[in-house]
């Protein structure tokens, strides 16, 4: 419990920290996207559909993800990766995905690079009879000149929010 509350202090602060920042367009922008859901089913059910999914299934459930390639090793393992390519916003980027850190039903990160940076970190914790999923987005990567950050972060928000209500569906179905 203690690692999920360092984990959302820590990202709430860079989401700070990048808001007062501001933007220049064209140039590097970075920010974190915070979402959380609570799901009916115990973190061993939530935690096999992650790690099960099928390509279709990515497709389906996380907001943009048009392709999936090059994929290595063993899936939901430290150092299993794939390349993905992803639209936002209007705006399509791809990049080499791999699992960094897996403490099994605490916490998953995936580790972004190429065409944009960053960490994408599934946080399990217990609430009620159920299971709180939060994922916390920290991304750093240029935007075209004519591209508002505060858009792509919106669109980037709500596309998180509607990938864990996805999930919960799918994992309270099963």
């Amino acid at each position: 419990m203690k690692v999920v509350k360092f984990w959302v202090f820590l990202a709430a602060t860079v989401l700070s920290l990048a808001t007062l920042a501001g933007c220049a367009g064209g140039a590097t922008q970075s920010g974190t996207i915070i979402g959380s859901t609570v799901i009916n089913a115990p973190v061993e059910k939530i935690s096999n559909f992650m790690c099960n999914m099928s390509d279709a299934e990515m497709k389906e459930v996380f907001t943009g993800v048009k392709e999936l390639t090059n994929k290595q090793g063993k899936p939901c393992t430290i150092g299993y990766s794939w390349d993905q390519t992803q639209c936002v916003a209007g705006i399509c980027k791809t990049v080499n995905a791999v699992w960094a850190v897996i403490i099994p039903y605490q916490l998953y990160q995936l580790k972004y690079s190429g065409e944009v940076n960053g960490t994408t970190s599934y946080l399990f914790s217990p609430e009620g009879k159920g299971t709180k999923l939060t994922v916390i987005l920290e991304m750093s990567g240029k935007l075209p000149a004519n591209v508002s950050y505060d858009m792509v972060k919106s669109e980037f928000q709500k596309g998180c929010d509607e990938d864990l209500a996805r999930i919960k569906a799918k994992v309270e179905k099963m």
